[in-house]
């Protein structure tokens, strides 16, 4: 290669963040064998949908492989003679699609490598980690890394590894380096980001688990820092306490039975260190939005937050499936605030908080007003609360952080660290946008009969359009297609009368499918519509 040549830095394009929806549409026997075929969605949009076939025995060694969560997960049993029989697929197929409702609802099963191999064989079939070769032949400039071992399967995200090694200068402490290849909001070149982790090797916190060393290869980041014996909060709740680093992260978190919440006084004292840590990034200008309970570490009352380098990388947050449905998530500072709620709530209850189900009954009273405040839909319509408002609360009011931090901060450096935030918060509000469109489209159904693929139409009648006035009361008359066809006109119809001058030319066929009358809808746009008042629809 030329030495004038740039060399092209690769980074993982797709999200693993993203959850994937599965349903089974149907079975299919072939070669004395059933096949059923799965229809496998990111969203509801068309084009992020594909479909996989899957027989029996392939379900089998998925069940097989997540036997280490400890779950009792209700896969059908196998049967030998009567298999084959019609009314026993139906019903198999009704278990089947039970099993991946109940394994794609748990946010630590879903992700795991297997279950993105059986769903998505095109983006996972050829995932290969970097491992302990390729990442010695990485690290052969550095030259006081010895590498020990490779700890397989320790975190909870799917691309990061972590191996076990010491300093020559010190062969007696060990330490544990983690990679992570570069994310899909990675904004900069690798020279960039090497500055950038050299900004944080820098930095001194009281509650900020420092870097030891840090650097680029095999495009991705490693970091060096000192092996927290106790393990992180999540080990604390999932009730670990021997060797965390050496066990298997699907046998230690993903039971939620063997969970225990965390007492309220220890919460307290825990948020407090974190909001200090926090306004430290805010006033430096550092991303962060990484916290979870997995990045926090609490030993003999002092508070360590790891894993400060993840939004220099560009990898998602581990939130992002609930990040992409608040729509007041706008900077980092409501973002970290927003990540805490859900880090308070998983502390107060013992298990993650799902937006489909807001219950906050089993949090305890003191703390469940600022909970609320952070997660509860309602209550954020007026905004999150800032790191400022959190502080000023009695509950966690503290003295300021011993010794004072610092970090090395250069204009360059506080410059790139806004470019990671900016692209960060894009991406976010990208996905709400995508959100609310996967609602209208899901809404439109809901105005679809589905036994007779009727729509139930309301709208005022205009007398160039229909020859009639309205009623004397004011009230607007109903109309009902009664076949696909008159429905087709009657939207037509009725797009026409509201706007005066947007036409929408939706499909006359009456053999049409479905699927293209709800895409002419969509394209309807309701901002040329003209205001009146809102029929009384019965």
């Amino acid at each position: 290669m030329s030495i004038f040549e740039r060399k092209l830095v690769r980074k993982v394009s797709l999200d693993d963040s993203y959850s994937l929806k599965a349903s089974i549409i149907n079975s299919e026997t072939t070669q004395g064998h059933t096949e059923y075929v799965i229809k496998v969605k990111r969203n509801v949009l068309p084009e992020n949908s594909w479909f996989v076939r899957r027989r029996y025995n392939d379900f089998l060694s998925l069940h097989h492989s997540l036997q280490p969560s400890g779950i009792n997960l209700p896969l059908p049993p196998k049967k030998i003679i009567g298999n084959m029989n019609r009314n026993f697929i139906a019903e198999r197929q009704i278990a089947l699609q039970n099993y991946l409702d109940i394994l794609l609802n748990h946010s630590l099963l879903s992700s795991q490598l297997v279950v993105k191999k059986f769903l998505d064989p095109h983006n996972y079939h050829a995932f290969r980690e970097l491992g302990l070769p390729a990442l010695t032949i990485g690290l052969r400039g550095e030259v006081d890394i010895k590498i020990v071992k490779q700890l397989p399967q320790t975190g909870t995200r799917l691309r990061k590894e972590y191996y076990l090694v010491k300093m020559k200068s010190d062969p007696k402490q060990e330490l544990i380096l983690s990679w992570l290849p570069f994310g899909p909001d990675n904004p900069h070149d690798p020279q960039q980001i090497v500055s950038l982790l050299k900004v944080l090797t820098t930095l001194q916190h009281v509650n900020v688990v420092t870097l030891v060393k840090a650097g680029v290869c095999n495009d991705g980041a490693w970091v060096v820092r000192e092996i927290r014996k106790t393990g992180s909060l999540l080990d604390t709740i999932c009730g670990i306490t021997k060797s965390p680093w050496n066990e298997q992260a699907l046998k230690k978190y993903a039971n939620y039975e063997l969970r225990k919440p965390v007492p309220p006084e220890k919460i307290i004292d825990i948020v407090s260190q974190i909001l200090q840590a926090l306004a430290f990034f805010h006033h430096k200008g550092i991303p962060y939005g990484h916290l979870h309970n997995g990045n926090i570490v609490y030993e003999e009352g002092l508070v360590k937050l790891l894993d400060i380098e993840n939004g220099m990388v560009g990898v998602s947050y581990l939130y992002r499936p609930l990040l992409t449905r608040v729509k007041q998530i706008t900077s980092m500072q409501s973002l970290d605030v927003y990540c805490l709620g859900l880090a308070m709530f998983e502390m107060a209850t013992g298990i993650p908080f799902t937006s489909q189900k807001e219950d906050f009954t089993d949090v305890p009273e003191q703390l469940r007003p600022i909970i609320v405040s952070i997660l509860s839909a309602k209550s954020g319509r007026s905004g999150l609360p800032t790191v400022a408002d959190l502080l000023n609360i009695d509950l966690f009011r503290q003295a300021a952080a011993t010794p004072q931090p610092h970090v090395r901060l250069t204009t360059s450096a506080k410059k790139d660290f806004g470019t990671c935030a900016a692209k960060t918060i894009e991406r976010i509000k990208e996905d709400y946008s995508r959100y609310r469109q996967e609602k209208r489209v899901l809404k439109l159904y809901e105005y679809l009969d589905e036994s007779e693929g009727q729509i139930l139409l309301c709208y005022k009648k205009k007398s160039k359009h229909a020859g009639g006035e309205d009623d004397i009361n004011g009230n607007i008359p109903l109309e009902r297609s009664a076949s696909p066809s008159s429905t087709n006109s009657n939207i037509n119809t009725t797009l026409s009368a509201l706007s005066g001058q947007v036409s929408v030319n939706l499909p006359t066929d009456s053999t049409s499918d479905r699927q293209a009358l709800l895409g002419a809808i969509c394209t309807f746009n309701k901002d040329s519509l003209r205001k009146t008042n809102r029929p009384h629809c019965v």
